[in-house]
């Protein structure tokens, strides 16, 4: 320990007089030393890191109100934590992470955790500044302290992703790396919370973090998670789908929760925890495919054959996207029960669309005859709907060089008790809506015409709007 002159002691004396002296001597310490890491030791000594000094939530003066002191020792520690790594000093880095272990677990009498998100925010951010050496995985299960935080989250998230998770994932050893798969599990968490929704109470999925933050997480690192951690990343995020999708609640078909795997404008924006699982395993999936394709091929394969249908719909999804690397796995998607299971529509329609073409002839022949293997209605009044659905998957594969599917929508299509062909077939449901009366009836051309010729204003008071309701698309 550096031993201190007389007038430095006199100085930390003097930060000891009130909380004032202590916020006052930290800003000087940062301010006017250059050495400032020095008085690390004798602060401690002084009990300034202790849990104790971390404030606790105190009464506002509006009734039912809190406000929440932010601890004066705070920028010092992370100013240190920076020192440390920029000296590659494991010693000062492992003291500055002990305070942060001790004033973490530190519990109020009632056995509860102090809550300051102040100081759960700047431990974040420490995490980050100090060597990832120092950083254990045990010091990770921190996290979900932090995120317990009553008054907010979304700070701890926001510092943790560009902090400690973005410096996992830069550093080439496979130990740093997998700390990133620790702190996303955490920040992934879930919890299900009631929900009264036409009149019936039900749970919903609610993550631990805003859906906002999570999403920009998830949106920066998910495919460089997948590229660095491979298996590690696509296994949480296969779980967090699972844990969503395969709860009591969600038994109804998936598509009426994610409508599309890709990002689409039918998707809802609402249904925030479906969306970011859904996006998150598809991206690492992404980027480990596009890093070391044969290992995440198998993979991949496995998803083919999962229970779950929307894991079923990432991987077709995948194989859309993917074709050059995946494409020879069709094969085992149309050897599984049902792969024209109206649950693939959305996915298997766009596969089937953009590659149809380039199938080997046995596998247009196998693909045909898998539809034709979709069951028979057992009701006569369900001949109509069953071929519909006959001709939305064939709508795919029209104009695509093969003849005989040609040839069957042709005969389905001209069928007048069909109806017609939706504009959306690649979908169970399809809405739009729109404002105003729409375009105009006449070019501009058109009217400078009338306006030469006189009749412009008769033209206009003839003109009547015409109320238009576009066609829904229901197939099931």
């Amino acid at each position: 320990m550096t031993k201190l002159t007389a007038k430095e002691e006199s100085f930390i004396k003097l930060m000891k007089k009130s909380p004032e002296h202590a916020q006052r001597g930290f800003r000087l310490l940062l301010e006017r030393r250059e050495d400032f890491e020095i008085f690390f030791d004798v602060l401690q000594e002084e009990c300034f890191f202790d849990p104790k000094q971390n404030p606790a939530p105190q009464p506002a003066d509006e009734p039912g109100y809190v406000r929440i002191p932010y601890w004066a020792a705070l920028d010092y520690l992370a100013a240190v934590a920076k020192r440390a790594d920029e000296r590659h000093d494991l010693l000062l880095a492992n003291k500055v992470m002990q305070v942060v272990r001790n004033v973490s677990r530190a519990q109020e009498p009632d056995g509860s955790d102090r809550d300051n998100y102040h100081t759960w925010r700047m431990f974040a951010d420490i995490l980050g500044l100090l060597p990832t050496t120092a950083v254990t995985k045990d010091d990770l299960d921190l996290i979900p302290i932090w995120l317990k935080s009553r008054y907010d989250r979304s700070l701890v998230a926001y510092a943790l992703s560009k902090g400690l998770l973005q410096r996992s994932l830069e550093n080439e050893q496979p130990e740093a790396r997998s700390k990133a798969c620790v702190i996303l599990r955490h920040c992934t968490a879930i919890e299900w919370v009631d929900e009264t929704s036409y009149g019936k109470t039900g749970k919903k999925p609610m993550t631990i973090v805003d859906d906002y933050h999570l999403k920009k997480i998830i949106d920066h690192h998910a495919r460089t998670l997948g590229a660095k951690t491979g298996r590690n990343a696509c296994k949480l995020f296969l779980e967090r789908v699972q844990e969503v999708f395969g709860h009591v609640e969600h038994k109804l078909p998936s598509w009426l929760f994610r409508p599309a795997v890709e990002e689409h404008p039918q998707n809802h924006s609402w249904k925030s925890a479906e969306n970011i699982f859904v996006v998150g395993l598809r991206d690492v999936l992404l980027g480990w495919l596009d890093h070391a394709p044969s290992d995440a091929r198998a993979f991949i394969k496995s998803l083919l054959q999962n229970e779950l249908e929307i894991v079923r719909r990432i991987a077709i999804y995948l194989l859309n996207v993917r074709w050059d690397v995946l494409g020879q796995d069709y094969a085992l998607l149309l050897d599984t029960a049902n792969p024209f299971d109206t649950g693939h529509l959305h996915e298997l329609y766009g596969l089937l669309r953009n590659h149809f073409a380039e199938m080997p002839q046995e596998q247009k022949e196998a693909t045909l005859e898998a539809i034709r293997s979709l069951p028979q209605p057992t009701k006569g009044e369900d001949r109509e709907r069953h071929l519909r659905h006959i001709r939305n998957w064939l709508s795919a594969l029209v104009g695509k060089g093969y003849k005989p599917a040609d040839t069957w929508f042709q005969e389905l299509d001209s069928d007048l008790q069909l109806g017609r062909l939706s504009e959306h077939p690649d979908f169970h449901t399809y809405m739009e809506s729109s404002l105003g009366p729409g375009p105009s009836p006449y070019r501009v051309e058109e009217l400078i015409l009338f306006a030469d010729d006189g009749s412009l204003v008769a033209k206009l008071n003839a003109f009547e709007q015409m109320n238009h309701w576009g066609t829904v698309n229901f197939f099931v």
